[in-house]
């Protein structure tokens, strides 16, 4: 394995570190979701296929990675859900490679923050080598304090009393294909839809070019992103984690059940989580991956296919040191309550008790039902998926083996979904990110059942723009407004 890797990119680092991977038989200090071993190999990647991957044919320890190029998707004709899957898979090694000016590629200059602007808008901040701009999640609609993020005011706590802090970001494509819209010079279908073919980006990249932008990963299309991370101090063990120098709100704890804003500060922070929204070849509404690091919390008990193909059971396992609190003793509850909420800019309890950590759990492992009875396909692709690339990257000593998939959505057809339990939805169909969806995995919270991604990230009915299943677009305001 190589030594310790480390690139500073003024306030911003992203520290790249022999991990703790159980598949390679490393001692763990924090408690881990460790996969099996023995799934068929459905999804798996195989070596050549990972080496192709890496800019330079070769994989390496903190090697940087390719988009994955979604112009040459297979149509739904022939396409398979571990299409879907790997694709998400490369392009997240894309997003936390190494970026040769320093950071990753999520923090270059390909890349902007999207914050509020006040009054329901929000604006492109561009990434210039300073600290990533995070908030907490903040109810709907839009406000100055927070993301939108699902689970409205709803505050999330890690077992060792971080607070849970969320980025939304967009590429440059995405950012000069709104002001493109913005302006006029996009107009018709090209304006309603999110590109699908080289040809409609080449028609962006164009346009940038016209107002001296360079956009260089075309393959890349339009993409939206969000993060969530924690208080990097706060872990186990940090030496696993994707780490970056951020500015955050700051709190006093005035009381047990009050927090009140105080400005910010610029704190460490630990990658927790990762959803990418993009477009392939014949689906404008976007295919949503989802990872997690795999010390966040446990997954529910979940069924996969052996390489013997006998199908076998893998439990639920709380036992250990996590990042989120968990409770060893139970089966994962139809709900996970909330102990902390956001109101006008402060932390309260919603209770009148403490403010604090709740317990968390995957509920719905790689976007199933939970259980002997759930879909041990999917299972079983997502399992092999992991399990091939961990134990790849684990092998290189490479940080990026700490992250895994929990899975994908999209529609058979590229049908723009109308809820989430629209019949053309494929993937997992629960899927839900434990640091995200927290107080929203299915089944319900508070009488709201989310299915997954598109019970809000739906359209009203089939004739709407596409467009519209992104809830940032129509509310950013162009670059350089």
């Amino acid at each position: 394995m190589s030594d310790h890797f480390k690139q500073t990119r003024k306030a911003q680092s992203f520290i790249w570190s022999i991990g703790l991977v159980t598949l390679c038989g490393a001692l763990p200090v924090q408690a881990q979701n460790v996969l099996p071993t023995d799934a068929k190999a459905s999804c798996a990647v195989d070596a050549a296929t990972f080496n192709s991957w890496f800019d330079s044919g070769t994989a390496a320890d903190g090697g940087s990675v390719k988009p994955a190029n979604g112009f040459n998707f297979p149509p739904s004709a022939t396409n398979t859900d571990c299409d879907f899957y790997q694709w998400g898979a490369q392009m997240f090694l894309w997003l936390t490679s190494p970026d040769p000016a320093g950071g990753i590629t999520i923090d270059n200059t390909d890349f902007y923050d999207v914050v509020s602007a006040g009054d329901m808008k929000r604006k492109f901040v561009e990434n210039d080598g300073g600290p990533t701009l995070m908030q907490l999640r903040s109810v709907k609609p839009i406000d100055s304090e927070g993301t939108g993020q699902a689970g409205g005011g709803d505050v999330l706590i890690s077992a060792n009393n971080s607070l849970v802090y969320y980025g939304v970001h967009a590429n440059d494509i995405y950012a000069w294909f709104r002001t493109g819209v913005t302006d006029g010079t996009f107009t018709g279908d090209m304006a309603a839809n999110f590109p699908t073919t080289e040809a409609d980006v080449q028609q962006i990249v164009s346009y940038a070019a016209g107002k001296g932008a360079t956009i260089t990963d075309i393959d890349a299309s339009t993409m939206e992103l969000k993060t969530s991370w924690v208080d990097a101090s706060t872990v186990a063990d940090k030496s696993t984690f994707i780490t970056a120098s951020a500015v955050v709100p700051n709190y006093t704890k005035g009381s047990d059940t009050l927090w009140t804003l105080d400005g910010t500060q610029t704190i460490e922070l630990a990658l927790v989580g990762v959803h990418i929204a993009a477009p392939v070849l014949g689906h404008p509404e976007l295919v949503w991956i989802s990872y997690e690091h795999i010390s966040n919390a446990p997954m529910a008990d979940y069924v996969y296919t052996t390489t013997g193909d006998t199908q076998s059971l893998q439990a639920y396992n709380a036992a250990g040191t996590w990042t989120f609190d968990v409770d060893e003793t139970y089966t994962p509850p139809a709900i996970v309550p909330n102990a902390a909420q956001q109101k006008n800019g402060d932390i309260m309890s919603p209770t009148g008790t403490p403010i604090g950590p709740v317990a968390v759990a995957l509920k719905n492992p790689w976007g199933v039902a939970p259980g002997p009875n759930n879909d041990a396909s999917n299972n079983t692709d997502l399992v092999s998926l992991n399990v091939s690339l961990m134990s790849q990257l684990g092998g290189l000593g490479d940080l990026r083996a700490n992250y895994f998939q929990i899975g994908g959505i999209w529609t058979v057809d590229g049908q723009l979904p109308l809820s989430g339990s629209d019949g053309n939805i494929r993937g997992g169909l629960r899927l839900a990110n434990s640091t995200m969806e927290t107080f929203h995995q299915y089944p319900d919270h508070n009488s709201f059942t989310s299915e997954n991604c598109f019970t809000c990230h739906a359209v009203a009915k089939e004739t709407d723009p596409g467009v519209k299943v992104s809830h940032i677009f129509d509310s950013l305001d162009a670059l350089g407004q």
